[in-house]
């Protein structure tokens, strides 16, 4: 991951899973395309508890 954000060239990947855990407790797995977001515990958010992204449509994730 490092060398990726350095500039180096780095072997392409299917899909990404991410963790979030400092106000919400959350997972999701990014593939080029989309983005998926599973909350375990919304902490004092009121986000969704599951939510899919189109990250082609909307790249900044406004709307689910």
């Amino acid at each position: 991951m490092l060398s990726a954000l350095t500039g180096a060239e780095v072997p392409d990947r299917d899909y990404l899973v991410l963790g979030h855990g400092a106000h919400t407790f959350q997972r999701s797995v990014r593939t080029r395309d989309r983005m998926y977001v599973c909350t375990y515990h919304p902490g004092s958010y009121g986000v969704a508890w599951e939510a899919l992204y189109n990250m082609v449509d909307d790249p900044t994730c406004s709307t689910i």
